[in-house]
Parts: C-alpha cells; structure tokens; sequence
C-alpha cells in the first residue's frame, strides 16, 4: 500500500521549512547535500552550537546514543539483526563501500545523537571499529522522529509483523499518537 501524500502545508508545519525545501531540492534535482567537516577537538556541546539542517557531518561515532531508551523507535537489538540476511548484505556494503547514506539524528534529551534512521547501519560500523559516522541532523520532536522511522522502515519484509504491531502500540501508548494518525501516516487500517 503506498504511503498518504501530504500536502506542502502539512509538510512545512511539520518539520523546519527551510531545511525541509532544500532537502526536497536536493533530492529532486540528484545534488548531494554538502558535506562539512567538524573540526578536530569539536566537543559535542560545540557541535550542537554550530550545525546546519540539511548538511551531511562525518562526526565521532561516540557522539551517538546507542543507549538510548526512548521505546517509540523501531529498533531491532544487535542479537536480532546481526543474524539476518539482510543485514550481512549491509554489512558487506559498507565494508566494500563505505558510508554512503547519512544516519539521520536528533538530539535528545541526554544531550547526544538520537537515531532517527540508520540503527543497523551505526551498529554495524560500530561493530567494525568505525570511528566516524555521517549524519544529518534534523530538528524534530521526539513523536515526529519516531513516526519518521516508522515510515522508513514499515514496509521492509525483514521486520517482522509482531514487532511492527508492537511499535504502533508504543506509538500510541507512550506517545499519544492516535490510531487515525498512525494508519493515516503508514497506510494501514487504523482497527
């Protein structure tokens, strides 16, 4: 089932217009967004100081929360992705490859870098001693970033129904989003 289309209203009321527009830019007109270097000895407090939306940062992988227990994201742990297919298929890219999509992040309230999208590509690079990660930073509530991982991962074969169920359970549990939202958001029937 295709996702809803949202209109440029819905859209510039949800996220930062400015970064929103250029992202969509960039991804119509085939650009790369800009990649900018942090500068060594950055701290993360001066990162959060100086970071532009819609830019790709190559910052210390440490500045990533993989602690973070927010329970809306939809999150698969190490022990469950690390022995699917799908993920040695990653894996193997990365490693030929490198890192060529960013992690998109927000900061939570513990001050670090949130997952958005991108879970089994951090671990993965931090499984291969990485020190480094690309991610883009996007200024969003902590519902909006999980609705957002939501959508990017709801259709992947991979992720199993029960565990889809259960993270459109804690959507509407701990974040109080309301079923017509989320089967408006995924394209599912909201009973």
């Amino acid at each position: 089932m295709s996702k809803p289309v949202k209109s440029t209203e819905e859209l510039l009321r949800e996220h930062d217009s400015e970064s929103l527009m250029q992202g969509d830019l960039q991804k119509a007109l085939g650009v790369k967004p800009p990649v900018k270097e942090v500068a060594p000895g950055t701290t993360l407090e001066d990162f959060k100081k100086s970071y532009s939306e819609g830019v790709d940062y190559p910052i210390p992988i440490g500045w990533i929360d993989f602690e973070d227990k927010s329970g809306t994201f939809m999150r698969q742990s190490e022990e469950v992705l690390f022995v699917l297919p799908k993920t040695q298929e990653i894996e193997n890219s990365l490693l030929a490859h490198g890192q060529t999509i960013p992690v998109k992040v927000r900061f939570n309230q513990a001050g670090k870098l949130q997952i958005i999208d991108g879970w089994t590509r951090s671990l993965l690079l931090r499984k291969n001693n990485k020190v480094s990660v690309i991610v883009k930073v996007l200024n969003i509530s902590e519902q909006e970033a999980a609705l957002m991982a939501g959508e990017d991962n709801f259709d992947r074969q991979e992720i199993p129904d029960y565990f889809k169920a259960d993270y459109t359970n804690r959507l509407a549990t701990v974040q109080g989003v309301t079923a017509e939202k989320i089967a408006e958001r995924f394209g599912v029937n909201k009973q």
